[in-house]
């Protein structure tokens, strides 16, 4: 699978200031209902977030909203569903998706095991985030995502800052509610804490904060992490050399070859889920192929270079830190040789940290040392021997195994005070 993203991922990356020929920004041709037509030959439709929402009979929406740097972001919402309509004063929760996704990877399993349809039936008010540079939020109010690479300037520090921050604002001046509840997966767990470490104002505004495959924590590398902590300076030269800004779009032509490779009946299917899960761990009683192959279609769904290189540099120090800009940089910025690091000790709401022992992302050694180093925090292991980084989000038996879990964490938090959960 490593061969198939770079492959992919360079057929749509961005160069310099402009696309090279073949490598066109070229999106999959997004509907809106099934029955809409295919298109153009070659095509690959694919049902975009309301589409994929309301073909249940739930409701959904799309926010803009425009960030102090100028960055437009879409933000989705579910505000009810048919077991309990839209309405008023709803507890809120918001849903923030890891690197390289959107909010379409927490919709794509259906109501039966979607951490968003349960939510919305048990009563509350599902938004989710889209960060900057992916499907949804691949533009700016000045900036052409196309042609100027200065859009492409930003890692998970602004994403934090900027888009997090902005997006909690607009929720709750538009739900009249004071706080929120969070749920992240993988990088949208960095997020947050970047978020409430170098903003502690927002800890008022989120009252509980669920990790699911929590990245904060470098030190016991396993698989594909250990291999980009000891190669991926490799990564780096070529990202430099090729002065590459976007990598990994949601494109036509990743959708078709990840697509074609994964489904059901390819010949190469148990290349992709081998693969697969070299990158987030071995678990084949949990993995679903066809909803593998299905995720395939809007995954990856775009990054900035420098979002990659900031995940590198936390990687490879085994911290986490402030971008690295070089000596030179870091002085400039920070009045300092070295990145300084984010004050977790700054975070001071409940956070209950979810891990997988199967997980090779977010290893259970790095899941624990990140959960002992924030000061209000609970590691809880799923129970599933080898659950993994993806089974978060699409495992079989994810409703019994993690959502269930999730749903009596915020009833609990409701109901006695999110320091209940502790």
């Amino acid at each position: 699978m490593w061969l198939i993203l770079l492959l992919s991922g360079f057929i749509g990356c961005g160069f310099g200031q402009s696309r090279i020929g073949f490598l066109d920004y070229v999106r999959p041709l997004s509907i809106r209902r099934e029955e809409d037509p295919n298109g153009a030959l070659g095509k690959l439709p694919v049902l975009d977030f309301l589409g994929l929402v309301t073909r249940h009979g739930y409701p959904a929406e799309q926010h803009q909203v425009i960030t102090t740097d100028g960055y437009r972001l879409r933000l989705h919402r579910v505000p009810g569903s048919p077991r309990s309509p839209p309405g008023l004063g709803k507890p809120v929760i918001f849903i923030h998706h890891g690197i390289l996704a959107s909010s379409d990877a927490w919709i794509l399993a259906g109501p039966d095991r979607d951490l968003v349809y349960i939510l919305a039936d048990a009563g509350y008010d599902v938004w989710l985030a889209n960060a900057r540079g992916n499907t949804y939020s691949r533009s700016h109010v000045h900036l052409s995502p196309d042609h100027d690479p200065e859009f492409w300037k930003f890692s998970i520090h602004e994403i934090a800052l900027y888009d997090a921050s902005r997006a909690i604002d607009f929720i709750l001046e538009r739900t009249s509610q004071q706080s929120l509840i969070i749920t992240a997966h993988s990088m949208g767990t960095t997020v947050t804490m970047i978020l409430l470490s170098s903003r502690p104002e927002y800890n008022a505004k989120i009252r509980l904060a669920i990790f699911m495959g929590g990245v904060g924590s470098w030190k016991h590398p396993r698989n594909f992490i250990k291999l980009i902590k000891e190669n991926g300076q490799l990564v780096q030269s070529v990202i430099r050399a090729l002065q590459i800004t976007e990598f990994l779009p949601q494109t036509e032509a990743t959708g078709e070859l990840l697509n074609a490779t994964c489904r059901d009946g390819s010949p190469f299917q148990h290349l992709c889920t081998s693969l697969t899960q070299f990158f987030v761990g071995y678990d084949p009683d949990l993995l679903d192929t066809k909803l593998l192959a299905k995720a395939y279609s809007y995954l990856p769904a775009g990054v900035s270079a420098q979002t990659l290189t900031h995940n590198y540099q936390n990687i490879k120090a085994g911290k986490l830190q402030l971008y690295d800009h070089g000596p030179v940089g870091n002085i400039e910025h920070y009045g300092q040789n070295t990145p300084p690091l984010y004050n977790l000790e700054n975070i001071v709401i409940p956070v209950v940290l979810i891990y997988g022992n199967g997980d090779t992302i977010a290893s259970p050694e790095d899941s624990l040392d990140l959960a002992n180093r924030l000061r209000y925090a609970r590691a809880e292991i799923v129970p599933h021997d080898g659950f993994n980084h993806f089974d978060f989000l699409w495992a079989k038996d994810v409703k019994r195994l993690l959502q269930d879990r999730i749903m009596q964490l915020i009833e609990s938090a409701e109901k006695y005070g999110s320091f209940s959960v502790l």
